[in-house]
């Protein structure tokens, strides 16, 4: 039986209001997540060509990613800078690091970069821009030897079977003083609890695992050695496209709009308040 990364509980109950995804909550903490949980190797199946060009990307994977490089290059910018009020500039890991475009932009701004990406097609992507990145699942991965002055998962946690661990073995190498930074989606925000089961952030049972609140990725960050620094809703640099895409899951006529090549090239900063980012630095720093 599945039990609850932050407690350790497995005396679970059924989550309603949301078909076909398997889901349960921790009586003791409220955190939400799939059971049973898929297997690592059956995991690893899921994140290959057809995750990043799907369409059926209101359901899993993206759409079409590589066609959102500019934008995400923007958000990556613009999360960097606010990082570095916090971090010093040096070694940065990037845990999920997909098609690398994070990475690249952080190496274009001084940082020196190192990826883990458990999807060999997204790793091949990255290799190919001259990125330093490990293909592996960093849930059943040993972890170089290195120490690193930030490390970031972005939309990463919540797709991990084991993120307790996970996030045990990044403390461990957190430089003094370092920080880690995550984005993950919150169950408990207000466009989720508008919307209910018909929210954005449900996605398919061996995608999203793990449904995590304000609340309860702060304690999973403390059970795990972290003291969260910052918490905040972060947005994202988006195509008209893509946001149409998202859209649609709300409103079904807006997946009719049809406005050519310019929903592809017009973008824009979006926030939709459901997605927490948190600032973490090792408790042992005070």
């Amino acid at each position: 039986m599945d039990t609850c990364c932050i407690c350790g509980k497995s005396g679970v109950i059924p989550y309603k209001g949301v078909d076909n995804l398997k889901l349960v909550k921790c009586p003791a903490c409220s955190l939400i997540f799939v059971s049973p949980m898929p297997e690592p190797a059956a995991l690893k199946e899921i994140y290959e060509a057809d995750y990043y060009n799907n369409k059926n990307s209101l359901e899993i994977g993206y759409d079409d990613y590589s066609k959102e490089e500019a934008n995400i290059r923007k958000t990556a910018l613009k999360r960097l800078r606010y990082i570095e009020r916090y971090a010093k500039k040096g070694k940065l890991l990037d845990v999920g690091c997909a098609f690398g475009f994070f990475m690249d932009t952080a190496r274009r701004n001084g940082w020196d970069t190192s990826g883990i990406e458990i999807s060999h097609v997204a790793s091949e992507h990255a290799l190919k821009l001259g990125l330093n990145v490990t293909e592996g699942n960093i849930d059943i991965m040993e972890l170089p030897d290195e120490k690193y002055d930030l490390i970031t998962l972005w939309d990463v946690v919540e797709h991990l079977i084991k993120p307790k661990e996970v996030l045990i073995k990044l403390c461990q190498r957190l430089d003094k003083g370092g920080i880690l930074v995550l984005t993950t989606l919150d169950i408990d925000s207000f466009p989720a609890r508008l919307t209910d089961g018909k929210w954005i952030g449900f996605k398919s049972p061996q995608e999203h695992l793990w449904y995590f609140s304000r609340t309860t990725i702060s304690k999973l960050l403390v059970e795990s050695g972290f003291r969260v620094k910052k918490a905040f809703y972060a947005g994202k640099h988006v195509s008209l496209s893509m946001f149409i895409d998202r859209l649609s899951r709300y409103l079904p006529f807006a997946g009719r709009l049809n406005l050519g090549g310019m929903s592809r090239k017009f973008s824009f900063y979006a926030n939709p308040l459901d997605i927490s980012c948190v600032l973490a630095g090792k408790e042992e720093d005070g």
